[in-house]
């Protein structure tokens, strides 16, 4: 496993891997410098939140899909955070 990743937990990485997802999908379909721009925005607070610089997160991402099917496994777990952070959500309605 790369050194970079082994800093992490999964579950760590699980999060992190949401709150990107999540960052890509408010975007999906704006215009791409606008999209972009925002993007770059929320990167920023993805990685005060996570407790890494902005290089870091793009370190992880490229180690990570060097490794398809450690990247998928977790990509599946960050789906099923998301859907619970939906349902924390719709609770709250």
């Amino acid at each position: 496993m790369d050194p970079l990743l082994e800093k992490f937990s999964d579950e760590e990485l699980i999060e992190l891997l949401a709150d990107v997802s999540m960052a890509r999908a408010a975007v999906s379909g704006w215009p791409g410098s606008l999209a972009d721009s925002v993007k770059t925005d929320h990167y920023r607070v993805i990685c005060e939140l996570h407790g890494i610089e902005e290089e870091q997160l793009f370190l992880i991402l490229e180690s990570l899909s060097d490794q398809p099917e450690y990247f998928q496994k977790l990509l599946n777990a960050a789906a099923d955070s998301l859907r619970k952070r939906n349902d924390k959500i719709k609770l709250l309605d």
